[in-house]
């Protein structure tokens, strides 16, 4: 077990902050990862939605997920990278 000593010698450890081997500190999943198919069924669109539809579909969606609210940050960063696939 590492200690963390740039975190003003608090004696946090790695694992504390969660490291690096912790999934759940894994970086974002950026919007290319998703198909826009997978896209579209995170925001429950389908094929022949147009932009209006899609931000409607997202906005309703992220309040649903936002952590803010209670919801999980994984849901809304999945959320989120669907928005971005389908605005490209």
């Amino acid at each position: 077990m590492t200690t963390n000593r740039t975190h003003r010698g608090r004696g946090r450890t790695d694992e504390a902050r969660g490291g690096s081997d912790d999934p759940r500190r894994s970086p974002p999943r950026s919007g290319t990862d998703l198909t826009r198919a997978q896209a579209r069924a995170i925001l429950d669109v389908g094929l022949t939605a147009d932009d209006d539809e899609v931000r409607a579909a997202y906005r309703t969606r992220i309040k649903d997920v936002h952590p803010d609210n209670g919801g999980d940050k994984a849901a809304f960063l999945r959320v989120r990278a669907a928005y971005d696939r389908l605005s490209e």
